[in-house]
């Protein structure tokens, strides 16, 4: 009953303040920037996360003081709190002033490093074939301060398209949730929830068409929260999540991110070039609405969040190789998207070399940037001629879909 609370408290508490924070960004005029990465159209207040953050803490922290019922870490959970609240305010900064990533990275690995000191980390992974729990030691603390600052870093750059961050991130909330549930740690699970019920409520306002973008502050916050919650348990001296169930959970934005460091690797730019080849933008690309390319990715994820339970009731061998399959299955529904993706776009590429503004993939940012340039001009002159071909041959009226949005 407490968990339900929390969660009705916290979207309660979302929902009232979008309109608020939408209204103050209007008048305000702080709507989203449009650049060559964002597939959005219009003036979109971009500053939800702040009412994601409040409603999380004010249910995170007005619900057990009310029902005396929370987290068993000790004065340990003020770091949980405190390193929350930098990464929030560090987005939130990023969204009024374009902060470099170095310092945003430097700031980031100084909250991971708050919790790991605090005794959050990644302890043990369970192999198969007899070997058994093994000790992480040392190792424990690198890979967490990674799994901290990369984890907040991809969900943000998946924060592309409406609904699809935080669809993932209550996804991925519930089933933590739900494991703790199981395990018996209710104060870790009353988090999950809290945060699931805060991010429900920005959704109501953010899926398809959406009213308002969670901003940097939605995203690192989300991103850093969700990276935390598998840590609690060993921090609490409960049973833990396990860097594997962890990992299967954000599946999504990990392979994504990891895409985009290899093709930008390749194309000789830096990692943190923008471009329009995400996961969301290869699917609208494959000829997906905004609504069908959101119901593909919760479908996915659904999926994993079943395979990560499966880790539940398969704690052996089974439950392993489980995980460790879907991330092979994933791998290659990945690598099928990207050529499909490339062959969807050969015409326009064929149409922009005729025209003379094409040229083939070459190393380098400008060579990047042109190739980037031309393909959508190519993709625009032939949505351009679809569209028209389309009006002339149809009688009627015809309502068509909004453009997806960011």
């Amino acid at each position: 009953m407490r968990l339900v609370l929390c969660f009705a408290f916290a979207f309660f508490l979302s929902t009232l303040s979008m309109p608020i924070i939408i209204k103050i960004a209007q008048r305000l005029k702080l709507f989203d920037t449009i650049d060559e990465r964002k597939i959005h159209c219009g003036d979109i207040p971009r500053l939800g996360g702040i009412g994601i953050y409040l409603a999380f803490f004010g249910a995170i922290v007005l619900v057990p003081l009310v029902t005396n019922y929370g987290l068993n870490t000790g004065n340990r959970f003020w770091a949980i709190l405190l390193s929350m609240f930098v990464i929030f305010a560090l987005g939130l900064t990023d969204d009024f002033v374009n902060i470099r990533a170095r310092f945003k990275g430097l700031v980031e690995l100084l909250a991971a490093t708050l919790l790991v000191a605090m005794g959050f980390h990644f302890v043990s992974i369970t192999l198969p074939f007899g070997i058994g729990v093994v000790d992480f030691g040392a190792f424990a603390y690198p890979l967490t301060v990674l799994w901290l600052v990369g984890i907040p870093n991809a969900l943000n750059l998946i924060d592309g398209m409406d609904g699809q961050a935080g669809g993932i991130s209550v996804f991925t909330a519930i089933t933590f949730g739900l494991f703790f549930i199981f395990c018996g740690d209710l104060g870790a699970a009353l988090v999950c929830f809290a945060l699931a019920g805060a991010v429900c409520g920005f959704l109501a306002f953010n899926l398809p068409p959406a009213k308002i973008f969670m901003g940097d502050s939605g995203a690192l916050f989300l991103g850093f929260s969700i990276s935390v919650l598998p840590l609690i348990g060993p921090a609490a001296g409960r049973v833990e999540v396990g860097l594997v169930p962890a990992v299967t959970l954000l599946l999504i934005p990990i392979y994504d991110t990891f895409s985009a460091i290899i093709r930008r690797t390749r194309a000789g730019v830096s990692v943190f070039e923008p471009d329009k080849l995400h996961l969301h933008h290869k699917l609208l690309g494959l000829g997906f609405s905004t609504k069908k390319a959101l119901a593909i990715v919760y479908g996915a994820q659904a999926f994993l969040c079943l395979v990560a339970l499966g880790r539940v009731a398969f704690p052996g061998d089974l439950g392993f190789f489980l995980n460790i399959g879907t991330w092979i299955l994933f791998a290659g529904l990945f690598t099928f998207l990207d050529k499909a993706a490339a062959k969807k776009s050969a015409p326009a590429r064929a149409v922009a070399a005729t025209a003379g503004t094409y040229t083939q993939p070459t190393e380098g940012r400008a060579a990047y940037a042109k190739q980037r340039s031309a393909l959508k001009a190519a993709t625009s002159t032939a949505t351009t001629t679809t569209t028209t071909t389309t009006t002339t041959m149809t009688s009627g009226a015809f309502e068509g879909e909004q453009s997806p949005s960011d």
